[in-house]
């Protein structure tokens, strides 16, 4: 998450580009989640996107925040890409995002997971 604000903070990050959008999730005024949608910084391809950071207070995971926060990005990404990237070296979120409907197998070097979308 201090990486996610320090991006913010510094403008390398702000989810202000056509096609980008950060989705927090809220238990009355406390954020306890977020993910972002991110044109791929390390594709130079427009129909490439990103999922990037995604994070859940640890007081409220298993409550399918997670899932639903990659949802609303998927739904977003469809609006706009070809194919949506991510990396991640967690066992439990890899089975998240296979739940999701995401393919571990990728041509991507920088990524673990992808999903195309048809339009």
């Amino acid at each position: 998450m201090q990486r996610l604000v320090e991006e913010y903070e510094s403008g390398q990050n702000r989810f202000d580009k056509s096609g980008e959008a950060l989705f927090v999730a809220r238990l009355g005024e406390r954020v306890v989640g977020v993910c972002g949608l991110n044109l791929d910084p390390y594709e130079r391809d427009p129909a490439v996107g990103r999922v990037r950071h995604l994070f859940v207070e640890q007081s409220v995971r298993k409550m399918g925040i997670a899932r639903a926060l990659v949802s609303e990005v998927v739904r977003e990404a469809a609006n706009h890409y070809r194919v949506l990237l991510l990396r991640t070296k967690n066992p439990a979120v890899d089975q998240l995002y296979r739940s999701l409907g995401f393919s571990t197998a990728t041509v991507y070097h920088h990524a673990t997971h992808q999903m195309w979308f048809t339009r």
